[in-house]
């Protein structure tokens, strides 16, 4: 996998990761210490809610540690340059010529 893609993986594991781990924290609390009748089982929710969110966090970790590396690998981005023709174009007909040309090769006219 390239890097960009360990990346995307690094960011939904820690990201979701952490909503599903906040959310199941205030399940279990909201659990503890309501002072009302039960209605319904938050405490199990909120345990699954947590272990989700520790093993999305440790997904997100492992990546992260993938994208470090593949990142080493690919090196930083390479540039690749590219050199421009220089087009020479005839000013009485408009034509192209070449760019060591004195005359022009439509009209014959001097180049200047």
């Amino acid at each position: 996998m390239k890097a960009a893609d360990w990346r995307v993986i690094r960011e939904i594991g820690y990201g979701v990761g952490a909503i599903l781990f906040f959310a199941g924290f205030v399940a279990i609390l909201y659990e503890e210490y309501r002072f009302f009748v039960k209605v319904a089982p938050y405490r199990e929710l909120g345990i699954v809610g947590l272990l989700s969110g520790v093993i999305l966090f440790v997904i997100g970790y492992i990546s992260d540690q993938r994208f470090k590396e593949e990142e080493k690998l690919e090196g930083p981005p390479q540039v690749v340059e590219t050199t421009v023709k220089e087009k020479f174009f005839c000013r009485y007909c408009g034509k192209e010529n070449k760019p060591d040309a004195t005359f022009c090769e439509s009209c014959g006219k001097q180049l200047t």
